[in-house]
């Protein structure tokens, strides 16, 4: 496999990875959503934004 297919395959993992992500995001919004008071809820996402953060971070090579 050269360098340019294995970019390619990661891309696409990734877009599948990130479309996963957002079928989550919305199965966590409807649980959040029937227990209002639960911040665990808010927690979890607390969790995730950071572990994104870094990611985007690294991807574009800034840091905070």
């Amino acid at each position: 496999m050269t360098a340019e297919q294995e970019y390619r395959q990661n891309a696409e993992q990734i877009e599948s990875l990130i479309a996963q992500l957002k079928d989550e995001l919305e199965a966590h919004a409807e649980k959040a959503a029937k227990r209002p008071r639960d911040w665990s809820y808010a927690g979890s996402l607390g969790h995730v934004r950071e572990g994104l953060t870094e990611l985007v971070e690294f991807l574009s090579g800034n840091e905070r």
